[in-house]
């Protein structure tokens, strides 16, 4: 009761009152007595001599009962004469403290709660006049007018802010005394409801005037007069709070049309205190334009159903009761699912498939014959009717329609003879007019079932309620937790910053908040957790809690972690690599990536700079060059071992030797400085003096034969790298020496040679021991001593093929299964994307999760949790083809992209991989684990203009996968020209089974 608030104006009022009946009816003590949880307070008490009660005294409930307590049980006054001759009462704690007569009332509220009593206490016998006992009955019923207006007073406030209306009170001195959220939201204005409180109307009616179609009009919306509507010279009952006021519109309600073309219905009132005395007065405004709209439309409908019944859209049906013939039209039959003419439409059958509860109303509205008479209900003798109703389908749901008519012809004496009307399927308005109260009730079990932690904190950081989920992620009962502060759960870290959160929470310096924090388990462990929080307003509108949304994050940050160290090694060897390695557009030739290599080698010390100002068009010695490249690149897909002079910052020239690959609309490349070779190889070519000396020094390999295959010479690094005699290699081909792959290439080779005088390419050679030694050939045909033959240059590429090696492996597979990691999932899956915009053809995304997971590591271990993902990626790769792009997005979350597949084809292959996953055995430490996946299954739509768009569908399919119990495939909701449509959905798998 404590919202009640009891005036001081009143309290002086009833304390004279009080004092007044206890001379007159000449007792020791009268009293109001407030009802709290252990008994009675006192709230006044009579100033007379021995009364023993003091205001704020407590009484609680005694053993062997009090006067008091009678009153509340009994629910009605109760009169006790002389307590010592009455057995019950003789021991009673009031007679003990010397009360032998009695007579006490109940004080209750309008809505049936008990408030308090009014206490007449005597020390002798005291029997009640009939005079007495109605001067008593008269000062409790004033005492219960008073306490029924401060109770609707209070609930008025409290009403105020949760009225679906935006609400505008001002006071008699035209000052603003209270506004609720909704208003400024409503009205769209920059100043929120506390801002507003206290400004005169004058200044709210010059916010509200821009926000009209017609200013002016604002003078009849928030006329000056109405604040001060006057106090009426009648006299009001004390229990009529709110009064229409007396408005030039006349009956208070007025349209309001604001310039962004909203409708709003203003609603006047005035309110009144004690006494019926009007205190101010309160405008409500509510946004109906929606059934101004739905007003509109349903006087054109009436117009046109006037014109014609049998509107296509509509049902329409024909009663003769001349005849007793009853027409329905098609439509009505297809509304409820029938096949026209499946059942006989008679009275009989429509009752039938009528819902109970509107049976009654429907019979008066739309002329059925009630049972119990022979002729129709007197109501059909109404010209126009319309009702609502729910009638049966086919398949067993209810449709609400709603049905229009009118009575056509009548007969002699005035009854219907001939009734006409439409049927109108409007079940999906009532199911969004219904939609709040289902939310309501869904919030309320949202506590309950929510899947993820929910606590409930008050202002002292006391945990008032816990869900089941958070505690059983803590390994705690929700008892043992509620009532706790809530830092026995933090990390030590952490409490601090959280004390810090909370307190801007709740003093409104921040609105939410969501930070990652570890939370202690029962057992002593840490559990990494996403809280977030917001305020939580109570009905005065000042913060009395926050509600905190927990989400167990664990497995995301292990996974995280790993992603972070796999990135870190990849970053690693990227900028430490000793080729230039880098990533640039065709378009213009920006680099989107670049090691510390690629910068030095053109000269550039800052990356920073670097990056922003470096086009690699720009710094081509031959400009024709890069063209030759990319139109390889175009045709093949990558160029390999192509030498091109370029020049560096500071002007000097160099040549790089380039090797790249196509990757969409970006080249990902290599580049080694060339320069000294190709200088070696000019020198070589100036002197041949000096051939020997280079032949022999040389750090590589060198081969001379002729076109037909035989060697000529070899100097000792070819001896020594390959285990040959010079001897040996001197009775030996070009064939010979190859590794089997690259052998039957040679002649190939030759003719190449033949038509463009030098080539480069890569190879591999088989030494004396078997080993295949990768090596990088540069061979050119020379003119010597007037034959042609051919000068190959080997190059041990051992290192950099291991280091090109590891660095696609790290930059494109995932570390534990093998397969695409995230990076370069998204790479292919946005490259296969393009493709099928391109053609038109039809692509399909699932995303995959692993059910329950978690209780695979926390039961077994994560290296039992790593054999099951290998697992799932064996049992996926079975179940897909290997044009299939399949790869690990982190932890137990998977993706794949189904190449030219439609719906039909990509939900039997998500259904084959769901079950494959089902069905598969992972052994580990002698046991047999098994696990299931969750599937969301999205299709590329017209409208998609990013992979992003239908991944992200497929995640939601996937979360309502989850949500409907796991181990099944869902279909994805897409949007079709602007409309969103549920599309099917597919879902299967059954109870899952074993240690996931």
């Amino acid at each position: 009761m404590d919202f009640i608030n009891i005036s001081e104006r009143t309290r002086n009022r009833w304390q004279q009152s009080l004092d007044t009946l206890a001379r007159l009816l000449g007792i020791r003590a009268a009293a109001i007595m407030r009802r709290y949880p252990g008994g009675l307070s006192v709230l006044l008490s009579s100033n007379t001599a021995g009364n023993p009660l003091v205001p704020g005294m407590h009484i609680a409930t005694m053993s062997g009962g009090t006067y008091c307590d009678e009153v509340i049980e009994a629910g009605q006054p109760v009169h006790v004469q002389n307590a010592l001759d009455d057995p019950r009462w003789r021991d009673s704690p009031m007679v003990q403290a010397g009360f032998v007569a009695y007579l006490g009332y109940p004080l209750q509220l309008p809505d049936g709660q008990l408030y308090g009593t009014l206490c007449l206490l005597e020390t002798r016998q005291w029997p009640v006049s009939e005079v007495h006992r109605g001067i008593v009955d008269d000062f409790h019923g004033q005492v219960e007018e008073t306490l029924a207006l401060a109770y609707e007073n209070a609930l008025f406030g409290a009403q105020q802010d949760t009225l679906p209306s935006a609400a505008l009170t001002v006071d008699l001195r035209g000052l603003v005394a209270r506004v609720n959220r909704r208003f400024s939201k409503l009205w769209d204005i920059d100043v929120d409801a506390p801002g507003l409180v206290g400004r005169p109307l004058a200044e709210v009616r010059a916010l509200l005037a821009d926000r009209l179609s017609d200013p002016a009009a604002i003078t009849s919306i928030l006329p000056d007069d109405e604040a001060g509507l006057a106090v009426f010279s009648g006299t009001t009952a004390p229990d009529a709070l709110v009064v229409p006021a007396r408005t030039p519109g006349g009956n208070g309600v007025h349209s309001v049309l604001l310039a962004d073309g909203r409708v709003l219905r203003r609603t006047h009132r005035t309110l009144r205190g004690e006494y019926g005395r009007a205190w101010g007065s309160v405008w409500l405004f509510e946004d109906v334009t929606a059934e101004v709209r739905a007003q509109e439309a349903l006087k054109r409908s009436e117009e046109r159903l006037k014109l014609a019944l049998d509107a296509a859209s509509e049902a329409h049906w024909d009663w003769n009761f001349e005849t007793g013939e009853l027409y329905c039209s098609p439509r009505y039959y297809e509304m409820l699912g029938y096949v026209p003419g499946e059942f006989e439409c008679t009275h009989d059958a429509l009752r039938d498939l009528m819902h109970p509860d509107d049976l009654g109303e429907v019979t008066a509205a739309l002329c059925l014959p009630d049972p119990a008479v022979s002729h129709a209900v007197a109501a059909c003798g109404v010209g126009q009717f319309e009702v609502q109703f729910r009638l049966r389908t086919k398949d067993g749901g209810w449709k609400w329609m709603l049905a229009r008519g009118r009575v056509l012809a009548r007969r002699e004496d005035g009854s219907p003879a001939r009734v006409v009307g439409t049927h109108m399927d409007i079940t999906a308005a009532v199911s969004q007019r219904l939609a709040p109260a289902r939310s309501e009730e869904l919030f309320r079990g949202i506590f309950s079932t929510a899947s993820v932690g929910i606590v409930l904190l008050d202002r002292f950081g006391l945990l008032v309620r816990v869900n089941e989920a958070c505690a059983r992620m803590l390994g705690y009962a929700t008892d043992e937790m509620r009532g706790q502060h809530f830092s026995r759960f933090m990390h030590v870290d952490e409490t601090s910053p959280a004390a810090t959160t909370l307190a801007g929470l709740l003093d409104r310096t921040q609105t939410t908040s969501r930070l990652q924090h570890r939370l202690r388990g029962k057992d002593g462990g840490y559990l990494w957790t996403d809280i977030s929080a917001s305020p939580l307003e109570g009905p005065d509108g000042e913060v009395e809690a926050a509600p905190a949304i927990i989400v167990d994050i664990n497995e995301q940050r292990a996974a995280q972690q790993a992603q972070e160290e796999s990135e870190r090694r990849y970053r690693a060897l990227f900028e430490n690599a000793q080729v230039g390695i880098f990533r640039t557009r065709i378009s213009d030739g920006r680099f989107l990536e670049a090691n510390g290599r690629i910068i030095e080698m053109y000269g550039w010390t800052d990356r920073a700079e670097f990056m922003e100002k470096m086009r690699s068009t720009e710094w081509y010695v031959d400009p024709e060059a890069r063209g030759r490249m990319v139109t390889t690149l175009l045709r093949r897909g990558e160029f390999r071992n192509i030498e091109v002079e370029m020049r560096r910052r500071d002007g000097s020239t160099v040549w790089f030797e380039y090797s790249g690959k196509l990757d969409g609309d970006t080249i990902i490349g290599v580049a080694q400085d060339v320069t000294q070779r190709r200088a070696a190889e000019a020198a070589r070519q100036r002197s041949e003096a000096h051939y020997r000396l280079l032949f022999e020094a040389a750090a590589d390999a060198i081969f001379l034969h002729d076109p037909e295959g035989r060697f000529l010479d070899v100097n000792e690094v070819a001896c020594r790298r390959l285990g040959y005699t010079r001897r040996e290699l001197l009775t030996m081909t070009p064939r010979e020496l190859d590794a089997e792959e690259f052998a039957e290439q040679v002649e190939e080779r030759i003719r190449q040679l033949r038509e463009e005088g030098s080539l480069t390419f890569e190879s591999a050679h088989r030494t004396r021991g078997g080993t295949v030694l990768p090596v990088e050939i540069h061979a050119k045909l020379l003119d010597f001593d007037g034959k042609p033959v051919v000068l190959s240059i080997a190059r041990d590429i051992t290192d950099r093929k291991r280091l090109e090696q590891a660095l696609m492996r790290e930059a494109t597979t995932d570390p534990l299964t093998g397969i695409r990691n995230r990076r370069q999932f998204f790479v292919d899956a946005e490259r296969e994307m393009g493709r099928a915009v391109r053609y038109g053809r039809p692509l399909a995304v699932l995303m995959l999760d692993l059910d329950r997971f978690k209780r695979v590591n926390d039961r077994f271990g994560h290296h039992a949790g790593d054999a099951v993902l290998l697992g799932c990626v064996q049992a996926c790769q079975q179940a897909l083809r290997d044009t299939d792009i399949l790869g690990r997005l982190g932890g137990e979350e998977f993706a794949a992209v189904l190449l030219e597949t439609d719906l039909d084809d990509a939900l039997v292959a998500a259904e084959r991989l769901r079950r494959a996953v089902e069905e598969m055995d992972v052994p580990f430490s002698g046991q047999r684990l098994r696990c299931t996946v969750s599937i969301g299954l999205a299709l590329h739509m017209p409208g998609d203009t990013a992979f992003d768009d239908i991944l992200r569908r497929a995640d939601s399919a996937l979360y309502a996968a989850k949500e409907a119990g796991r181990n099944r495939v869902m279909l994805a909701r897409a949007v079709n020209g602007g409309v969103e449509d549920q599309n099917r959905r597919w879902s299967s798998g059954g109870p899952q089974r074993g240690a996931s």
